[in-house]
C-alpha cells in the first residue's frame, strides 16, 4: 500500500482553509512571491536574436548607403 500524507481537517473550526496541494508546494518552494517581485528588474536580459537583428540591420543600412553603380 502507498502511504498517503494526512492533512489538517479544513472544515473544523480553528484550522485555516488551505488546499493540501499548496502545503506540499510550499515545502519545495524556498521563496515567497514577494521576494520574487522584489528581485525583478535587477538584471538586464539580452537575447541573442536581438543582437543578431541589430547586426543585420546595421549591415543592411551600410549596404544601402553604397551607390548602386559601385556595387
Amino acid at each position: 500500500m502507498v502511504d498517503v500524507p494526512t492533512f489538517p481537517k479544513t472544515h473544523e473550526v480553528g484550522y485555516p482553509r488551505r488546499d493540501p496541494i499548496e502545503t506540499i508546494i510550499d515545502e519545495f518552494r524556498p521563496y515567497t512571491a514577494e521576494s520574487v517581485v522584489s528581485k525583478r528588474g535587477l538584471m538586464k536580459v539580452e537575447y541573442a536574436s536581438d543582437q543578431q537583428a541589430k547586426k543585420l540591420f546595421a549591415l543592411l543600412e551600410q549596404h544601402a548607403k553604397v551607390p548602386f553603380c559601385v556595387r
